[in-house]
């Protein structure tokens, strides 16, 4: 199997003059290009390489910093967005759980307070009796 490269065959001062190759996608170290010499992406860049980079003045190299910046800080926005989003749902859950619980445990001190109340009243009907038969002997 033949892999064919693209490679620029010279460099004149106004531009650049691509050798013909078959039209194909062909990767190779400094990124992929189209056969043919057109490139479409260079990703590592030689110090001594110039005939296989494109190379980037400082505006690209800004815009390329730019683009990559407003990416990660989009996808920060995104995560932390959808993090309080579910931070939120969680803390909603839990806080109807919580409500449950306080609405079935004031339903069973409601009924204690009940119990605790008749059984004091026998109690007070209890010593009452007691009063009044020793009040009765006196």
């Amino acid at each position: 199997m033949t892999v064919h490269s693209a490679r620029v065959s010279r460099r004149t001062p106004d531009r650049i003059v691509p050798r013909r190759t078959p039209d194909r996608i062909v990767p190779n170290g400094s990124g992929i290009r189209r056969a043919g010499g057109v490139r479409l992406l260079a990703l590592e860049a030689c110090p001594g390489d110039n005939e296989e980079v494109i190379p980037m003045d400082s505006a690209q190299v800004w815009t390329v910093i730019g683009v990559l910046s407003a990416g990660l800080f989009g996808m920060m926005t995104l995560m932390s967005t959808m993090f309080l989003r579910v931070l939120r749902a969680e803390i909603g859950s839990v806080r109807a759980e919580i409500g449950s619980v306080r609405t079935e445990l004031g339903g069973e001190i409601g009924s204690l307070r009940n119990e605790m109340n008749a059984r004091l009243d026998g109690l007070d009907r209890d010593v009452q009796f007691l009063m009044r038969r020793e009040a009765d002997r006196g």
